[in-house]
């Protein structure tokens, strides 16, 4: 589990495949994220943490191609 991040200001997980879910207090350990983009992954459960809500320094939430449930497809 990645925990800690407090100096880490992009995330970028995009195109990496992921298949899961995110845990809810993923967003608490990085206060400083100004850019995170998850998109064209396959997170279950349809929704995103609302503790990225709490992220006061986030500008920028990239989540194009972001998939869930039936629509994702594992090859």
């Amino acid at each position: 589990m990645i925990t800690k991040m407090n100096s880490l200001t992009v995330l970028d997980l995009s195109s990496n495949s992921f298949i899961g879910s995110i845990k809810n207090d993923f967003f608490s350990s990085s206060p400083n994220l100004q850019t995170i983009a998850l998109g064209s992954n396959c997170f279950s459960g349809g929704t995103i943490s609302s503790n990225i809500c709490k992220l006061s320094k986030l500008q920028t939430l990239l989540l194009s191609g972001l998939s869930s449930g039936d629509n994702c497809v594992i090859s």
